[in-house]
């Protein structure tokens, strides 16, 4: 299946956290130390070094924390008729020409589903702590490091996906995760 995308933005990091806004009261990213290591140490078990991949962590029965891991240190982030994608942005240290339409094609299915209960959405770096991925000003473009999506209610499946980018006459295939209902 190819799915049309559209870009939404450019986010900074390594390890990145998908989680609904009621869940980042409990995530204290790499700020608060609770038996020995804050939230991003504990990361560890849970992260999937395979490209365009996606694990699931949860903190507490109620609380769940979905992880990508960007080989890039940058990820992009599109928006998609029936959700979202994200996959690694930083190759030969040039951004790509966002321009250009932009398809990616499903690969497989990941056993996760993503439930969706209120609108909100955060993806955001790992370091950070919930609390404060929504308490910044809306209007300030400087932050490169989360984004807040708006979803419908429901339940999202989880995909690898791909693509391939053009760059100095080079093909280069990217892979990421779709979020699609």
């Amino acid at each position: 299946m190819n799915v049309k995308v559209e870009h939404l933005s450019s986010l900074l990091g390594r390890i990145f956290i998908i989680a609904l806004a009621d869940d980042l009261r409990n995530w204290n990213g790499n700020s608060i130390v609770i038996e020995d290591q804050t939230d991003y140490e504990s990361l560890g078990d849970f992260i999937s070094y395979e490209e365009g991949d996606l694990t699931l962590m949860k903190k507490k029965p109620d609380s769940s924390f979905y992880i990508y891991f960007s080989f890039s240190s940058k990820v992009e982030v599109f928006k998609t008729e029936n959700g979202f994608v994200i996959c690694d942005g930083l190759f030969f240290n040039k951004s790509w020409d966002y321009s250009e339409e932009l398809f990616f094609n499903t690969l497989s299915k990941i056993d996760l589903d993503f439930e969706v209960l209120s609108e909100t959405v955060c993806v955001y770096d790992a370091t950070l702590a919930g609390k404060s991925v929504l308490s910044y000003e809306k209007s300030s473009e400087d932050w490169k490091d989360r984004l807040i999506l708006n979803l419908s209610k429901g339940i999202y499946s989880v995909f690898k996906v791909e693509t391939k980018i053009l760059i100095d006459g080079q093909e280069i295939p990217l892979k990421g995760i779709m979020l699609s209902r």
